[in-house]
């Protein structure tokens, strides 16, 4: 990670000239000024010092900086072709819809995002551009990569209606993650910013994060692997490579794992602030994800162990778990709904 860190603030100081930053907040920023103008450059750089900073362990997403790249691509094309404001903007909104469908092959929680999260104002008329964006954005992704798609879970168990009061719960508790998140994020970005000298911001938060994946090992990357074992109820190789699976732990002890799956979701905030304070490249969409995945499995493990949650599907509240979060952390209920229904393959888990 330190490596990562110290090669993309090179490239991005020395070479793109552009510092890094949130994704999401630099394209409304430029759309809410009146311009819709996006740097050219912008079409490779963050694609390129994301992939560096995640490609060493950098513990964000690659979500954040693809939006860019798209958004990007249609503000670039608009300008070429000499549109107005609101036909850029559109673009803009069309290209983040593209690349958040071609990322999940969620062609509807594409148009979802860039409606609820980047357009403000929207009609059906502009409704039909964005759904072309996102269909051929998934369908490129499914040409190119095929089945190697982040999620495909179609395992869902009927356990709706008994337990609605526990979903309830969850959404009280994915609340209380998620400000818990957006707090420490600010916390540390703001510190590390607040360095006067620029070098030594990767340095810091690259031995800091490294320090941390030395112990917890899912917080390496994206960290899409550990939801995912979560899911497909593989949890016992999550901390198989960690310092905290020796002899002097037992992972089949209950409290301990549920206590560690708790640290791992508190210091995923800390790392990805870190990553992304130093001057990494990456968004908070990915750690949002882990963090309402792990929630959910949390919540499944404490309830089963005060003898309430006999029935309850570890792997539903993983998912709903990651909705939640995802929601709350990026204020789009609406995308984190149909981005779970896709991925599922049906709507067994709206409701909830």
């Amino acid at each position: 990670p330190l490596v990562g860190l110290v090669i993309t603030y090179i490239f991005a100081t020395h070479i793109f000239k552009d510092p890094q930053g949130h994704g999401v907040s630099t394209i409304l920023r430029i759309i809410a000024n009146g311009s819709s103008k996006m740097k050219r450059r912008w079409v490779a750089s963050r694609m390129f010092t994301s992939a560096i900073t995640v490609g060493f362990g950098g513990s964000v997403g690659l979500e954040a900086p693809i939006v860019l790249t798209g958004s990007a691509i249609g503000s670039n094309i608009g300008k070429e072709l000499h549109l107005n404001y609101k036909m850029r903007t559109l673009l803009i909104g069309c290209g983040a819809s593209g690349a958040v469908a071609g990322i999940f092959n969620s062609p509807i929680a594409g148009v979802i995002f860039a409606i609820e999260v980047i357009l403000s104002d929207v009609s059906i008329r502009k409704f039909i551009p964005l759904l072309l964006a996102a269909v051929g954005g998934s369908l490129i992704a499914q040409i190119c990569i095929g089945d190697e798609l982040l999620f495909r879970f179609t395992a869902v168990e009927q356990d709706v209606a008994p337990n609605l009061l526990h979903y309830i719960g969850l959404g009280v508790f994915c609340g209380f993650m998620s400000v818990y998140f957006e707090r420490t994020h600010y916390y540390i970005e703001t510190r590390i910013e607040s360095l006067k000298q620029r070098f030594s911001r990767p340095i810091i938060g690259g031995i800091g994060l490294a320090l941390i994946i030395l112990f917890l090992p899912p917080l390496y990357g994206e960290g899409y692997d550990t939801p995912r074992e979560l899911i497909n109820n593989q949890e016992v190789t999550m901390f198989q490579d960690s310092l905290f699976n020796s002899s002097l732990f037992s992972m089949d002890n209950t409290i301990w794992f549920m206590f560690l799956i708790l640290f791992t979701i508190l210091m995923k905030a800390v790392a990805s602030s870190l990553t992304i304070g130093a001057g990494g490249g990456g968004g908070v969409f990915a750690p949002s994800m882990f963090v309402g995945g792990l929630s959910g499995f949390l919540y499944t493990q404490c309830a089963k162990y005060f003898g309430f949650g006999g029935t309850l599907s570890s792997a539903n509240f993983t998912l709903i778990g990651m909705c939640g979060v995802l929601s709350a952390v990026l204020h789009a209920p609406l995308t984190g709904i149909f981005l779970i229904a896709e991925i599922t393959g049906g709507y067994t888990l709206f409701v909830p």
